[in-house]
């Protein structure tokens, strides 16, 4: 029986590039060809960055296992059409990756800023305060700690 390495909260937030709020707007099947799994070409438009730099309605593209409208354990899904997600992502221009799996994705609550997945018990504000805590730390000399 296998499961997920949780990363601790700071952690998974100091891996990440970037790290932002988006709305899903499209999820597009990828001809299978020689892949050995389907795949999707999640579209998300950003409508906050939180970490990292890139432009307030700025599409970007993630690609995952296309589950066919199944649940498999461990795999990575974005909510639907029109729903927002925090995503912490590595990597920089159109090589995102997602930080940790299922971990890096963080499905809002309909209406609301409320993080649900495996971010339920954080907020967005918690994020923010985590971001400028590790900025602080990174300036502060080794010998001051």
């Amino acid at each position: 029986m296998a499961m997920i390495h949780t990363l601790p909260f700071p952690t998974l937030v100091k891996e990440a590039d970037l790290i932002v709020i988006a709305r899903v707007a499209d999820k597009v099947p990828i001809p299978q060809g020689e892949q050995k799994y389907p795949q999707l070409k999640n579209v998300l438009v950003i409508e906050q960055v939180l970490k990292g730099t890139r432009r307030q309605n700025e599409p970007i593209a993630i690609l995952t296992v296309d589950t066919r409208g199944k649940w498999k354990e461990d795999a990575v899904t974005f909510p639907n059409k029109g729903q927002r997600v925090v995503l912490f992502l590595s990597g920089s221009g159109d090589s995102l990756r997602i930080v940790n799996g299922i971990q890096g994705v963080w499905p809002l609550e309909d209406g609301t800023d409320k993080t649900l997945g495996m971010g339920f018990r954080y907020s967005i504000r918690q994020i923010e305060e985590e971001i400028a805590g590790s900025r602080g730390r990174q300036s502060t000399p080794k010998g001051n700690r």
